[in-house]
């Protein structure tokens, strides 16, 4: 009997201590603003359009009525557009009224701009006469250029020859002519079809060289006068390159070896052309050559010129500086010190 007389005084208890900590609490800042802020009108969110609907035609000089041509009109930051029939006519609504600037643009005519004034009367707006045609380039003549690369000397040229074409004329120039290539057959003969009558370069490359503009086997190593081309010529070109080579042998040297050295195998050989003085060319290199099973190596392809021949073996390094003569065979040997 007792728990039931507390349970009613206990929440009487509770809702009172509620009342009284929600009426001891501060008063909240007082707003900033001297009075109410009214809220935004939500009838003035609405963008103000004109009250003007126009129509017109688009005309052309020599042509008559204009079809989907684009007719367009900056109002207050949007744009009012609109294409012509095939009659010609447009309409464009809620304009301002008074001065405007009407925009056209329309296939085959020059973008044009009116000065107009937006009131009662129709729009008529007569474009400039059509713009020609641009004028069709000439046909460029072309015919079949060919030749052969012969071996000359004693030394044979190395396999995968490339014949490079570089237009003389700037890219940019009316009728230039493009870049061309013709890879040599087997036999030396080589062929490019349809080649643009113009004035060339001519490049003859190796085939890891292919679309540089080096190692030229045509020219020296420090260069020369280059070989041309007036295309069309009245016989075959036969081209005849300068390239010379490189060959040697990489072996141990020391007193336990015998006559016959040992050959090093699987060693690095690197070729790079000695600049004259001053050039400030950057550094050339042909790929490098590794050493087979008796230590021999062969590097083709070099104009003639001077080079340096480095030979990478371990923790050795030994380098020679050679020149190599046009169309000639340069036999090095670079003995390893150890057993």
């Amino acid at each position: 009997m007792r728990v039931r007389h507390v349970l009613p005084i206990a929440s009487l208890l509770t809702l009172g201590f509620v009342v009284w900590r929600a009426t001891s609490e501060p008063l909240p800042p007082q707003s900033p603003f001297d009075s109410a802020v009214e809220p935004f009108p939500a009838d003035e969110l609405t963008l103000p359009v004109g009250t003007e609907d126009v129509t017109g035609r688009v005309l052309a000089d020599g042509v008559g009525a204009v079809a989907e041509a684009l007719v367009w009109v900056e109002v207050r930051g949007r744009l009012v557009w609109s294409f012509t029939r095939p009659d010609g006519t447009f309409e464009l609504r809620e304009l301002d009224a008074g001065p405007a600037r009407v925009h056209v643009l329309a296939r085959g005519f020059a973008p044009w701009t009116f000065q107009v004034v937006v009131g009662d009367d129709a729009l008529d707006l007569e474009l400039p006469p059509p713009r020609d045609d641009p004028p069709e380039p000439p046909a460029a003549a072309r015919s079949d250029w060919t030749g052969s690369v012969g071996p000359t000397g004693g030394v044979p040229q190395p396999a995968g020859l490339v014949v490079e074409l570089s237009p003389l004329a700037p890219p940019h120039e009316f009728g230039s002519a493009l870049p061309r290539r013709a890879t040599v057959r087997a036999d030396g003969s080589f062929e490019v079809q349809d080649l643009v009558h113009a004035d060339y370069r001519v490049l003859l490359l190796p085939e890891w060289a292919v679309g540089g503009s080096w190692p030229d086997l045509l020219s020296p190593s420090h260069g020369g006068v280059p070989t041309t081309l007036r295309h069309p010529e009245p016989r075959p070109r036969r081209l005849e390159p300068l390239a010379g080579r490189i060959e040697g042998r990489i072996y141990r040297s020391g007193p336990r070896n015998p006559a016959e050295p040992e050959g090093i195998a699987a060693a690095l050989v690197f070729v790079a052309p000695v600049e004259p003085q001053g050039t400030d060319r950057p550094a050339r290199h042909w790929p490098p050559a590794v050493s087979d099973a008796t230590g021999r190596f062969r590097i083709e392809a070099l104009p003639p010129g001077d080079y340096e021949v480095r030979v990478r073996v371990g923790d050795f390094h030994p380098t020679q500086r050679v020149s190599v003569p046009a169309r000639e065979r340069i036999d090095l040997r670079f003995p390893v010190a150890g057993d």
